[in-house]
C-alpha cells in the first residue's frame, strides 16, 4: 500500500510538474503572439500609408498627364 501511495505521489508530482512547463510554453506563446500581433499591426499601416501614397501619387501623374495634354492641345493645332 504505501508502495502505490509513493507511485501515485509521484505521478502528482510530474503531473505538476508537465502543468508548470505547459503553462510556461503557453506564457512564452502569448508573448511571441503579442510580438508577432503588434509587428502585424504595424505593417498593416504602413502598407496602408503606402497605399495612400500610391493613389495620391497616380492622381497627380493623372493630373500631369491631363495638363500636359491641354499643353499639346493647344499648341498643336487639331488636324
Amino acid at each position: 500500500m504505501a508502495a502505490l501511495k509513493q507511485m501515485l505521489k509521484e505521478r502528482n508530482r510530474q503531473v505538476d510538474d508537465l502543468l508548470i512547463q505547459l503553462e510556461s510554453k503557453h506564457d512564452e506563446f502569448e508573448k511571441r503572439l503579442s510580438i508577432y500581433e503588434e509587428r502585424k499591426n504595424a505593417y498593416e499601416r504602413s502598407i496602408s500609408l503606402l497605399e495612400k501614397q500610391l493613389d495620391q501619387l497616380d492622381r497627380l501623374l493623372f493630373d500631369r498627364d491631363r495638363m500636359l495634354q491641354q499643353l499639346l492641345d493647344a499648341y498643336i493645332p487639331n488636324q
